[in-house]
């Protein structure tokens, strides 16, 4: 039970302690401004942060280092479980490159035994890359190389993952890079079975879409999407990305080139199948005119009234005809003629 006296003090005190909180929180507040702030203060500060600064090192560094060492074990244990990740896809690497080499050997002796021209690539050009502002066109870098290093339009530029775009202008010692992602991209692909052929259009999204598709079956989720090299745009089989269906219910590509920033690239001397020249065509002269019925009569009439002994000849024709019916006449007896004259011939 709490007796009155002992209560009475200590409301005293209470109110005693608010009471010289709130005038220091006030003289705290008046002193805060720097117009009505004494420099005894502001030296007392300075002096106190001092004392108080290799106090709170000393203090806060074993707290660092059991933070940083737990975080290092997190790292740690991280790094382990990827060495594991990464050991067991090398190991799945390793059998695939097996596989790559020994088809690369065998496609080369195909294409030896059958003659088969190779697209030949010279040694490519590296070069770095940035953004564009204020281009001509929205998605577009800039190279840090030009026709100093003998870079054309219509080039192809790629990372070590695929595909990023092509050349479309050349300064002396810069170019301009047009993206896949340009709404202005336009680019020949098929699926890498070459059994579905498309039209990668940009859209200035990432994942740009495939326009016009067709071939010998419909196109697939993941299905691998490279350069078919219609159209001379590019090489074929330049790694582009894979194929799905977006939220759009429309056929994407997801590029390769866009899993990590384009900053190194390197530019691919490409010269397209150019055309043969035309062939010489020598000119024809045509047909003489035929003359006109009309004309043809004229002219036979005309010939026979220049020809001498004309009419002559024409009475003499029917007289020759009568001789000439006469003698076959006398040449082709009847047979009872022929019987007459064989009976004067003989003997009574």
């Amino acid at each position: 039970m709490i007796e009155p006296g002992s209560w009475r003090r200590r409301t005293r005190w209470t109110r005693l302690t608010y009471g010289l909180l709130a005038v220091a929180a006030i003289v705290l507040l008046l002193l805060d401004r720097p117009a009505a702030r004494p420099a005894f203060f502001d030296t007392l500060r300075a002096g106190s942060d001092d004392l108080a600064a290799p106090v709170m090192s000393g203090v806060s560094a074993p707290l660092s280092g059991i933070r940083s060492l737990r975080e290092n074990l997190k790292e740690h244990w991280a790094v382990h479980d990827q060495n594991e990740a990464l050991r067991a896809r090398l190991e799945e690497m390793e059998g695939w490159r097996d596989l790559a080499l020994s088809l690369r050997d065998t496609v080369s002796a195909y294409e030896a035994i059958l003659e088969v021209p190779g697209v030949a690539f010279v040694d490519p050009v590296v070069a770095w890359t940035v953004a564009e502002s204020g281009g001509p066109f929205q998605h577009a870098r800039l190279m840090t190389v030009g026709k100093d290093k003998n870079v054309k339009p219509g080039y192809p530029v790629l990372t070590d993952r695929g595909l990023v775009g092509r050349v479309v202008s050349v300064a002396e010692r810069s170019s301009r890079v047009l993206l896949l992602t340009d709404s202005t991209s336009r680019v020949p692909v098929m699926t890498e079975d070459g059994e579905v052929r498309s039209v990668l259009w940009g859209d200035n999204t990432n994942a740009p879409k495939l326009e016009f598709a067709s071939g010998s079956r419909r196109m697939a989720e993941g299905d691998r999407i490279v350069t078919s090299g219609d159209a001379g745009v590019f090489p074929r089989g330049l790694p582009i990305g894979v194929a799905g269906v977006t939220g759009d219910e429309l056929w994407r590509v997801a590029l390769y080139s866009d899993s990590e920033p384009i900053d190194a690239v390197w530019v691919y001397p490409y010269e397209p199948i150019a055309p043969p020249p035309p062939e010489a065509v020598t000119p024809v002269a045509p047909p003489p005119a035929e003359p006109a019925a009309d004309e043809t009569a004229a002219d036979d009439a005309a010939g026979d009234e220049e020809s001498p002994g004309g009419a002559d000849a024409a009475d003499a024709l029917p007289a020759d005809a009568a001789a000439a019916e006469g003698e076959a006449d006398g040449e082709a007896e009847t047979p009872v003629q022929q019987a007459a004259t064989a009976g004067e011939g003989q003997p009574e």
